[in-house]
């Protein structure tokens, strides 16, 4: 996806468009893979961190969460993982 994203920056929309399939594929693999790395069980507190902040990051709406609630919840994840 970063590098369609990257390739299609500043471009017009119709060569947007072009690229328009091929990123609508890259999203639809990613999404795949996401589900399946959060549905798989986290084998340790590393692991879960990791889930928390792909599960913050790309499958929460955007505003669903306060920014803060969700930095706090990675920041606790990060803390008790380190202790």
């Amino acid at each position: 996806m970063r590098r369609i994203e990257g390739a299609t920056a500043g471009a017009s929309v119709e060569e947007e468009e072009t690229w328009l399939p091929a990123h609508d594929r890259a999203c639809a693999a990613m999404d795949d893979a996401l589900a399946r790395a959060i549905a798989a069980p986290a084998p340790d507190l590393a692991a879960l961190a990791v889930k928390l902040e792909l599960l913050f990051a790309h499958c929460i709406e955007p505003g669903a969460v306060e920014e803060e609630v969700a930095e706090a919840v990675i920041a606790d994840s990060r803390r008790l993982l380190s202790g």
